[in-house]
């Protein structure tokens, strides 16, 4: 092994530029994307949406007054309750988007029974399982979690929150769509 003498050694390390070992410990973060549709979730309109009750009966969504943030998506109907049943099985919410980059969705959801615990929705871009969804709990309202998809591809999209369990009222509220408007 051959041996450096500490005066060399000093002498090299002086005659480098002081940014050369300069190391950046900035955390890398994910590019967030720009906001370019919001969807406070008021209206069912362009909207498939199916629940099963525990009683046998299905029927479509209906909107509540009782959102994260004012009217929300609900299962079941708030409208229609007397007839129907807490939701069963597969129960879900389906519409069509057109993403001119990558992006992701960020919604709100509550899906319990008298407040207790919560499951987290199945989120399907075109029919196939997202794997990597992120679930943060809302900091403003217990009740409610966040949802963040995975990045979705550019182009037009069928994007499904379906929910599975029972007995546990389900909504879906604040859905705001971001793009990457620069490349990721």
């Amino acid at each position: 092994m051959k041996k450096v003498s500490l005066p060399l050694l000093t002498l090299l390390l002086c005659s480098c530029s002081k940014d050369y070992f300069k190391w950046d410990l900035q955390k890398t973060e994910t590019p967030k994307g720009t906001l370019v549709v919001s969807n406070d979730c008021s209206s069912l309109n362009g909207i498939n949406s199916l629940y099963y009750g525990l009683n046998g009966t299905s029927d479509n969504w209906g909107i509540s007054t009782n959102g994260y943030n004012g009217a929300c998506w609900s299962a079941p109907d708030p409208n229609n309750f007397g007839n129907l049943s807490l939701p069963q099985g597969s129960c879900y919410v389906e519409f069509n988007n057109y993403f001119n980059h990558k992006g992701y969705i960020e919604f709100m959801f509550m899906a319990s029974l008298n407040g207790n615990g919560g499951r987290e929705p199945n989120i399907y871009i075109d029919n196939a399982l997202q794997s990597n969804v992120n679930y943060e709990a809302s900091e403003s309202n217990s009740l409610y979690s966040k949802t963040i998809t995975d990045t979705i591809a550019s182009g037009n999209h069928t994007i499904k929150f379906e929910f599975q369990g029972s007995g546990e009222y389900i909504k879906v509220d604040n859905i705001d769509i971001f793009e990457y408007l620069d490349s990721i």
